[in-house]
């Protein structure tokens, strides 16, 4: 079963994004003819590794880069309407369905990209990937000039970067991801760092003297490959990426591919082909048309706001007039009981129609009660507008205390939260695979237990940053409950609150 960004942040981030288009980039994007995946294309990946990640903390890891305390989305794309209409695609890559899911993914050779990218600088490019077969490449900072690409393999995963086309550097190498199971990707790059995360974990971090500093996303693959990839947003960083310690990565298990031959690969992915968008001639505004900025809706998670704990602010705002908006300001500003900085974004304009979204990340240690907090856009009066008296949005922002218990010594602590979108399938008759995510970032844990009956598993998955289990040694066609909690020296999460029940086949 397909996992889509899971983070409990993110829930009402899906949500608002129904109701409106994330257009932040502020191009139009091309109207492009995609094959129907119902009718057309390649053959339906199947349900059992219809997959391509399990997102879980991985999303609020590449939002926390740099410090990310606030950030505009300036891409995304599930593929859930069933097209690939953001994008350019040529030859294998096709937007193809499991049940009400969609993916994209490619059998064969072939690349896609998205032409509305190509003034894009200084963010970070997160995709769920899984491969089955052959080889897979994400691109950022593409443009005709060159690109930086990360190639995966069963073998190896290479950070590449080629400039001028046809020459290609090997910026860092390490071991492969997994075959078939989903992995979550993130690409970064600011002022020349890039760094790329594997299900959280900073596996590269290189730095290019003469980096290549704007350019769009692109995916693309070779002959034989069997790959997907969902979830795609781009965030643009308004900080340095981090400094860290590279995760010892798996090593590698083959030789090297010289670089001569991973350029005759990357010169079968053009990149004369990769235009950017051509600009649209400008619209006919009417004498007197002004644009109409519009506050939109504002969402905490959680809601009510825990004392003491993250919580997230995502709001949206909407050019309702008939006329562009450069670019403006947007302020969440808290009530000083709170102690919250306010928030400010900048954004980079609307077209009209257009709606874009922001976040805002803090904790707060309040007193529990309500406090009135205003969310205000074009806060710098910046742009003349047709009405300039819906520029507000005054939500409530309501924090509780959480609940405590006492650990040996007596001392208050915080309960641990349970982990959530809790998980099983059956892999065999002797097997079995479970899996959940954790709300409210890592929430102070030390790592998880997965208890089987009265039986702990729990060394087998202690480490924090682990978001699935397989088990095995079981008897077939037996239905099994495992109950997963997350834990610290001084409490764990309570019992059952992430419980799931499977069957292993039967021989």
């Amino acid at each position: 079963m397909k996992t889509r960004i899971a983070s409990s942040r993110f829930v009402f981030y899906i949500t608002l994004l129904v109701m409106s288009i994330l257009v932040l980039s502020a191009c139009t994007r091309p109207q492009q003819a995609t094959p129907n995946p119902v009718d057309s294309g390649p053959q339906e990946l199947p349900e059992e590794s219809s997959a391509p990640a399990d997102q879980s903390e991985a999303v609020q890891a590449a939002l926390d880069m740099g410090d990310q305390a606030n950030g505009v989305f300036l891409f995304y794309d599930d593929f859930q309407d069933g097209l690939a209409d953001n994008w350019e695609t040529v030859g294998a890559w096709f937007v193809e369905q499991s049940g009400d899911l969609y993916i994209l993914g490619a059998a064969g050779r072939g690349y896609a990209w998205v032409p509305s990218g190509h003034n894009w600088a200084d963010y970070a490019f997160h995709a769920g990937v899984r491969l089955e077969s052959g080889a897979l490449f994400l691109s950022m900072n593409l443009t005709q000039e060159g690109r930086y690409l990360l190639r995966l393999d069963e073998n190896a995963v290479y950070l590449l970067k080629e400039q001028p086309a046809g020459s290609v550097t090997i910026l860092a190498e390490t071991g492969p991801v997994s075959m078939s199971e989903g992995h979550s990707i993130v690409m970064a790059a600011h002022s020349g760092n890039i760094q790329v995360y594997v299900d959280e974990q900073l596996w590269m971090d290189a730095t290019d003297p003469s980096p290549i500093s704007i350019g769009t996303i692109g995916v693309s693959s070779l002959d034989d490959s069997r790959v997907g990839v969902d979830n795609i947003y781009v965030l643009q960083l308004s900080a340095p990426l981090p400094t860290g310690e590279v995760v010892s990565a798996p090593p590698v298990i083959a030789e090297p591919i010289p670089a001569e031959e991973l350029a005759a690969e990357v010169a079968d992915l053009p990149l004369a082909e990769m235009e950017p968008e051509e600009e649209a001639p400008p619209p006919v505004v009417e004498p007197g048309a002004l644009p109409d900025l519009v506050a939109g809706n504002v969402v905490f998670d959680p809601d009510p706001v825990i004392q003491g704990q993250a919580f997230q602010t995502v709001f949206n705002v909407t050019n309702q007039g008939n006329a562009a908006a450069g670019a403006f300001t947007v302020r969440m500003h808290f009530h000083a009981a709170t102690a919250l900085v306010d928030c400010n974004l900048d954004f980079p304009g609307l077209a009209s129609g257009e709606t874009g979204m922001g976040f805002c990340n803090g904790t707060t240690n309040a007193n529990p009660g309500t406090s009135p907090t205003e969310f205000g856009v074009d806060v710098e009066n910046e742009i003349t507008e047709s009405d300039e008296s819906n520029n507000q949005a005054t939500p409530t922002l309501t924090v509780v205390a959480g609940e405590s218990e006492e650990n040996g010594d007596g001392e208050e602590v915080e309960p641990l939260l349970a982990p959530v979108n809790c998980g099983a399938s059956a892999l065999s008759s002797s097997e079995v695979s479970i899996t959940w995510n954790v709300p409210g970032g890592l929430n102070g844990h030390q790592g998880f237990r997965v208890y089987q009956g009265e039986g702990s598993l729990e060394d087998q998955v202690a480490d924090p940053t682990f978001r699935s289990l397989t088990i095995g040694d079981l008897e077939p066609g037996v239905q099994y409950h495992f109950d997963v909690r997350t834990y610290n020296a001084s409490s764990e999460s309570p019992v059952n609150d992430c419980a799931v029940d499977v069957t292993t086949d039967s021989e």
